[in-house]
């Protein structure tokens, strides 16, 4: 299967480029050895002066290896594999491996970032909810009116606040079908004079 993803419609076999594949332990795959690095190439069993010669090579990376085979970059960025930590790389030398520690800095950053807006956009869309019940409770018990004047205020706050953050449009179109409709009115309204106040919205889409 790697290789039909290696040769272009039409391409012969012949013209496969050499690939390696690479595995990285964090375990001693041949204890016996207790090598860093292991190289495979396709031999034939019976006579293993017979090689395959598909250009298909297999690496093997251990962590845990005990013979001297492999230069100190390689060590390092093994050490790194090991115990991907922040001390661990401020006490190599290695370039490579500051700079492997950077992209795994960068993509854990970029995880937390993506989790924290999605608690804010749940968070958001909750307080919406949250607004428009209270108003339909402050509604049953003080007159509905009154209650539904409350919950769109609140609305109206909600969306002014949405509006300020990124992506805030798209997260008002998240919202449930018919709260997505009134803060859409809120929006256009807010689009078309900023300067209006939330009692002048409230008279421009109460009902």
């Amino acid at each position: 299967m790697m290789d039909l993803d290696l040769l272009e419609k039409g391409q012969k076999y012949n013209q496969l480029q050499k690939n390696i594949v690479i595995f990285i332990c964090t375990f001693q795959p041949f204890v016996r050895s207790g090598r860093h690095r292991y190289f495979f190439e396709k031999r034939c069993v019976q006579e293993t002066e017979l090689a395959l010669e598909d250009g298909v090579t297999t690496v093997i990376l251990s962590t845990r290896g005990t013979k001297k085979d492999i230069d100190e970059e390689m060590a390092a960025f093994l050490r790194y594999v090991e115990d991907s930590s922040e001390e661990v790389a401020d006490r190599s030398d290695s370039e490579l491996v500051k700079l492997i520690h950077a992209k795994v800095c960068a993509v854990k950053q970029s995880k937390v970032r993506e989790a924290e807006y999605m608690k804010l956009q749940e968070r958001d869309q909750n307080n919406f909810q949250k607004g428009r019940s209270e108003g339909l409770r402050e509604g049953r018990s003080e007159g509905l009116r009154e209650g539904k004047r409350e919950g769109f205020l609140y609305m109206i706050q909600m969306t002014r606040a949405l509006m300020r953050q990124e992506n805030g449009t798209n997260m008002l179109k998240n919202l449930p079908e018919e709260d997505a409709e009134i803060a859409g009115k809120i929006a256009g309204l807010i689009l078309e004079n900023e300067n209006l106040s939330d009692e002048d919205i409230l008279n421009k889409i109460s009902v």
